[in-house]
């Protein structure tokens, strides 16, 4: 069983999906005036304690079980989208390479480069990511 405080800290981290530092400061309020350091290492150390990491990864469970549940658009499902359509023999090539360059942003093949001029963004390219030159 936690106490109040190591479970507001959980809570504030897995189901309000705040920082490890904003969870701690929120659970613990006289950290508020620590360093960002200390507030850290604190916050990486209460999330050790296997009591309070298996309350953790309990909550975490039953979010990704409701997500589930909703019919919730995940990453998962996503990917697996993008799989079917381009795995299918009936869908053209044009449709196949939108879908081919979802899954490719979504897993991090390609970086953008933005060209900003004053305070917005004029051009987004995608640069695919080589990783023979990384």
């Amino acid at each position: 069983m936690l106490t109040s405080k190591r479970e507001a800290y959980v809570i504030a981290l897995a189901l309000e999906g705040l920082s490890q530092r904003k969870a701690y400061r929120k659970a613990y309020p006289t950290s508020q005036k620590w360093r960002d350091e200390i507030v850290d290492s604190k916050a990486c150390q209460l999330l050790a304690v296997e009591e309070v990491r298996a309350r953790y990864d309990e909550l975490q469970m039953q979010v990704r079980k409701q997500a589930e549940e909703s019919g919730m658009l995940t990453c998962e499902k996503l990917l697996k989208t993008c799989e079917k359509v381009i795995d299918d023999e009936t869908v053209n090539l044009n449709t196949k390479a939108k879908y081919i360059d979802i899954a490719a942003k979504m897993l991090g093949a390609y970086n953008a480069k933005l060209s900003v001029t004053g305070e917005s963004v004029t051009t987004v390219e995608y640069v695919f990511v080589d990783d023979a030159k990384a």
